[in-house]
C-alpha cells in the first residue's frame, strides 16, 4: 500500500513552475496549484466544469484527450500525451503544446486508486503548433443556460447561420434543428445550468458538440425498455438521424455530447 503526505505535496505544488492538479479516487478534481490558477485563469472551482477546460484545450484534441483521460481514470491507467493548450481568455492563437500526465499517487490496501496527480508541462518550441491548427472560421462557441428558453432560440440562429455560409444548400436543415432542441432539452431535464454549444468543422462534414455541467452519464443508444413510457426516445432518434452519437462522461466535470450533423461543405 502506498500512502503519501498530501498537505507536504501541496506545499510543494504551489512552488511548481508548472500547472498541477490532483483527481481523488472518483476522479473529481480536488486540487488545483498556483500555476495552475495564473495559467488556465480559473480556479478549483472552476475546474469542475467542462465548459471552462473546453475553453482552454485546442477543440482537436479536447474530442480526442478528455474521453481517454475519463477511461483511463475509470480503469486505473496512467495518461500522457501532447496536448495544446491556453489560457482561458486568450485568443485561439495562443495555444502552445503541453505534455500533460495524469499517474496514480495513493493505492489503497485493495489496489483500489484513491489519488491521481496531473500535471501541464509547457515544451513548445519556436514556429506554429501545428500544420493544422483550428482557427476562428473553424469553430463557433455559444455559451448559455438551460432554462433560457430565448438564449437557445438566439443561438440555434447562429448556429443555422454557421452551417449556411458553409454548406448552402448541402444540409438537412429540419434534421439539424432537431437534433440541436433534442440535446438542449436534455440538458435541460437531466443537467440544468450553464452549458456551452459547439459547432466545428474541420473535415467534410460538421459536428454538434454541447458539454453541461451535470453528474455526468454513460449512453448506448437503444430504445427505452418500456415502449409507453414518455422519455428515453431523444438521444435515441439524435443518433438514428445522425448515426454518431457520442456521450463522454467527465468524472466531477459534466457530460460531453457529440454528434456529426447531416451537412457537406458547398462547393466554392
Amino acid at each position: 500500500m502506498e500512502t503519501w503526505d498530501e498537505r507536504a505535496f501541496r506545499l510543494a505544488a504551489e512552488r511548481l513552475p508548472k500547472a498541477v492538479w490532483t483527481h481523488d479516487g472518483a476522479g473529481r478534481i480536488d486540487f488545483v496549484n498556483r500555476s495552475f490558477r495564473d495559467y488556465f485563469e480559473f480556479d478549483l472551482s472552476g475546474a469542475a466544469d467542462v465548459v471552462n477546460w473546453s475553453s482552454v484545450i485546442h477543440p482537436i484534441d479536447f474530442n480526442r484527450v478528455l474521453p481517454v483521460i475519463a477511461r483511463s481514470l475509470a480503469c486505473g491507467v496512467s495518461y500522457e500525451s501532447e496536448v495544446r493548450l491556453k489560457p482561458f481568455s486568450a485568443p485561439q492563437s495562443a495555444y502552445r503544446l503541453h505534455c500533460m500526465k495524469i499517474v496514480p499517487a495513493e493505492v489503497e490496501a485493495d489496489d483500489c486508486i484513491s489519488k491521481w496527480v496531473g500535471s501541464a508541462t509547457d515544451i513548445q518550441l519556436p514556429g506554429p503548433v501545428t500544420a493544422h491548427d483550428a482557427t476562428q472560421d473553424d469553430i463557433l462557441d455559444v455559451v448559455l443556460h438551460a432554462d433560457d428558453v430565448v438564449g437557445a432560440h438566439r443561438a440555434l440562429d447562429h448556429i443555422m447561420g454557421f452551417l449556411r455560409e458553409r454548406a448552402g444548400l448541402r444540409a438537412d436543415y429540419q434534421a439539424i434543428r432537431l437534433v440541436y432542441f433534442e440535446l438542449i432539452g436534455n440538458v435541460h431535464k437531466y443537467a440544468p445550468g450553464r452549458l456551452m454549444v459547439r459547432v466545428d468543422w474541420f473535415g467534410e462534414s460538421p459536428y454538434l458538440h454541447v458539454f453541461d455541467r451535470g453528474r455526468g452519464f454513460e449512453y448506448q443508444p437503444s430504445l427505452p425498455t418500456d415502449m409507453l413510457s414518455e422519455g428515453g426516445r431523444g438521444l435515441y432518434l439524435v443518433n438514428c438521424i445522425t448515426g454518431s452519437l457520442t456521450v463522454h462522461r467527465m468524472p466531477g466535470c459534466g457530460s460531453h455530447v457529440s454528434v456529426r450533423l447531416p451537412a457537406h461543405r458547398r462547393e466554392r
